[in-house]
């Protein structure tokens, strides 16, 4: 088991601390591994995870996650350290092609993508569109003239450009944006396309459409999340001995006399020494260096940043049968509103999640209401399924950050 006295002898420039138990401070704990040091991770909460994490629905006896959560094929180094750490892949996702259906009461229309490795990837995307439903085919042209041209191919985007401005200007439709565009790039960087930066949207969408084979495909946990990663995680760090300390918030950072230079940690118990990272939200990261002189222009670019917010709606019904229709995932449009809907089938339930990314009228809705509406949708497309046995809301107010094109110069 990882321990600090069985640190103590190591020099002092291979200790390193890590503040921050979330996935991106247990991925720095594991790459720090791979380079010979060692590692005190401190995290304040009673357990490692983050916002990427699963709670109990204690009336149900059911394990979900903080808010519905998949991962894309695109993942390639996230997928790769699952694997160095002894985790099979296959059994923790369910990996499908990518389903994009839209529903709403003015259009419902689909596009599959299906893993054509022998094919170029222009060729395999013209047969999705070709094949694709609810389109016309002067839709289908202009989907696929705008993805030939920014995302399988090169053409530059003027900086500062927002998405909407780009889709615009790259020639789709209101409809293509109401009903395609939005829906992906909105759940993608959960942010309003009139604010969201274009590079972030095309460097997602390059990354999932113009990658490698099965790039685009959709993965969704089979496993409750803190067994995808944070728990597996955790363990293989203390028996490759580690310190993972939990109940451990940073109150301030030590600095050396000269005051240029982080020597080590201190929280309510303990000072804890050595290099140290910052894996922690923004917020957090501000107040923990707003006292350090030679960190003042990072404390107020950091200050520019703002949230954006993701509510997830479960509904747990009595079990259905899969060979019922029900897609593993679909957009829903109402009006101005936009949420995605994901079905698992569970050992006693089939659970339901609607999902609604950043802002929208949906955060202005009574948490009631919102559940009512969603329930009624859901049970006008599939009347199978009967009243659900429990309803949950969860809201991360503080899910990602504002992926605007103000945040593009803080990279």
């Amino acid at each position: 088991m990882g321990s600090l006295e069985n640190m103590a002898s190591l020099p002092p420039q291979k200790q390193v601390i890590v503040v921050g138990g979330g996935w991106a401070g247990l991925s720095c704990a594991h790459a720090l591994s791979k380079t010979g040091h060692r590692v005190t991770l401190l995290e304040a909460a009673p357990q490692c995870g983050g916002r990427a994490r699963s709670i109990q629905w204690k009336s149900l006896q059911l394990d979900i996650d903080n808010g519905q959560h998949i991962l894309l094929g695109a993942y390639d180094a996230f997928l790769t350290m699952l694997q160095a750490i002894g985790l099979d892949t296959h059994a923790i996702f369910n990996r499908i092609p990518f389903q994009f259906s839209v529903s709403s009461a003015q259009k419902t229309a689909s596009l599959n993508c299906k893993p054509r490795p022998y094919l170029p990837k222009k060729l395999s995307l013209i047969i999705d569109l070709c094949r694709a439903h609810g389109w016309t085919w002067g839709e289908k042209y202009q989907i696929a003239q705008f993805m030939a041209r920014y995302v399988l191919g090169k053409t530059s985007i003027p900086e500062h450009m927002s998405v909407l401005d780009l889709l615009k200007w790259g020639g789709q439709s209101d409809t293509i944006i109401q009903y395609f565009w939005e829906p992906i790039l909105l759940a993608a960087l959960t942010t309003p396309l009139n604010k969201a930066a274009a590079q972030y949207a095309i460097d997602v969408l390059k990354d999932s459409f113009s990658g490698k084979t099965g790039s685009t495909d959709i993965l969704i946990p089979k496993v409750p999340l803190s067994n995808v990663f944070a728990i597996p995680m955790v363990a293989w760090l203390m028996n490759n001995g580690h310190a993972i300390l939990c109940h451990q918030r940073a109150i301030s950072l030590m600095l050396n006399d000269s005051g240029d230079q982080c020597i080590g940690v201190q929280t309510k118990d303990q000072a804890y020494y050595g290099k140290v990272v910052l894996a922690l939200p923004f917020r957090n990261t501000q107040t923990l260096i707003q006292p350090i002189p030679v960190l003042q222009h990072l404390h107020q670019q950091l200050g520019q940043l703002t949230h954006e917010s993701i509510v997830t709606l479960y509904y747990a019904f009595p079990k259905v049968d899969p060979c019922f229709i029900l897609p593993p995932m679909q957009a829903i449009v109402q009006d101005n509103t936009h949420y995605w809907l994901f079905c698992q089938h569970l050992k006693e339930h089939t659970l339901l999640s609607a999902v609604f990314s950043g802002l929208g009228p949906h955060l202005d809705q009574d948490k009631i209401q919102l559940l009512d509406a969603v329930q009624a949708d859901i049970q006008t497309q599939y009347p199978i399924l009967n009243k659900p046995l429990g309803r949950k809301y969860i809201q991360e107010k503080f899910a990602a950050f504002c992926a605007n094109t103000l945040s593009q110069t803080l990279k």
